[in-house]
């Protein structure tokens, strides 16, 4: 019987230790607890939405460039998505092409980079804002920089979440343990998150190497038309592909999408940059803006420019080369 009474004894304390630890374990749940991830994720969105950006005349980010251009000066225009355009970023002099004009202008280069890019546009629209502005800012180089979900119909957040969004706030709803357990909250939320990154993932592959590849057909024709009408007045054309940023290791998710884009260049004979290599090996989530917002944060954009500095300089030689 004593020996039964220790086993007893032993059993109830250890119990108290895992209630007491699940009760501490909520308590900082609680105090950790904002909202859902995907709420704050959408709300993220729109605040940097709604932010006061610098923009020019031309409805861009940035400085005003100066038109005519600069006699001597080489002009680089970046078209590309809300990754070019910087979203979540607020300086102004993050943006990977405003990095990259103060690389190109080291030693007294008269470079000036434009940043082209638009939050939510896809390859027609930077077609279209060549049609605009493309003989006012009269680049040297045109620079495209296309971002792995350009391909696809996941264009926007909102468009991507859906129906799994709202499956997930249904459900939530209707959990008891969701509305009083924080700790349940955090559990269910990492689940979910996971499982948004699965379908993430197999949709976007689906886009290049599934049986509906319809936008990504429509890309690159939109990214030739834009290759062709640069070339019709004398710049030169370059194709940059910026790879989402998570599980950036050499099992990298999307390494057969990343192909399949630079695969395209090389037929259509564009010049091409993969900026993966400079991505690998780091944590996604340390470049990301905030922690459920995976555009780059300014580490990110830095990153990025950095690669992109011996492209571009290679572009800008040619174009000089061409214009002799």
């Amino acid at each position: 019987m004593p020996k039964l009474r220790v086993v007893v004894s032993n059993a109830l304390l250890a119990l108290a230790g895992v209630v007491a630890t699940l009760f501490i374990a909520e308590g900082l749940a609680g105090l950790l607890w904002e909202a859902p991830w995907y709420e704050r994720l959408l709300h993220e969105q729109e605040q940097a939405q709604e932010y006061l950006y610098r923009r020019n005349s031309f409805g861009l980010r940035g400085a005003e460039p100066t038109i005519p251009k600069p006699e001597g000066t080489q002009r680089v225009l970046v078209t590309g998505d809300s990754f070019t355009f910087g979203l979540g970023v607020d300086d102004d002099n993050a943006p990977f092409p405003a990095v990259l004009e103060r690389h190109l202008s080291e030693g007294g280069s008269a470079v000036d980079v434009v940043n082209g890019g638009i939050s939510g546009s896809l390859t027609g629209d930077w077609g279209a804002l060549w049609r605009r502005a493309g003989a006012s800012l009269d680049p040297d180089v045109v620079i495209a920089v296309f971002f792995l979900r350009d391909g696809t119909r996941l264009g926007t957040i909102p468009d991507f979440f859906g129906e799994i969004r709202r499956d997930i706030a249904e459900r939530n709803a209707d959990s008891t343990l969701y509305r009083y357990s924080h700790l349940y909250r955090r559990v269910r939320d990492y689940q979910d998150r996971f499982r948004v990154g699965e379908v993430f993932t197999e949709n976007l592959v689906d886009a290049y190497h599934g049986e509906d590849t319809k936008e990504w057909e429509r890309a690159q024709r939109n990214l030739l038309e834009l290759r062709n009408m640069v070339h019709a007045e004398g710049a030169v054309f370059g194709l940059a592909v910026f790879p989402v940023l998570v599980e950036l290791g050499p099992d990298y998710p999307f390494q057969g999408v990343v192909d399949s884009v630079l695969e395209f260049a090389r037929d259509s004979d564009i010049p091409a940059h993969d900026l993966l290599p400079a991505f690998l090996g780091r944590e996604g989530p340390d470049l990301w803006v905030s922690p459920v917002d995976q555009h780059p944060n300014a580490e990110g954009h830095a990153i990025a420019a950095e690669s992109l500095l011996p492209f571009a300089r290679a572009l800008l030689e040619q174009s000089r080369g061409e214009g002799a």
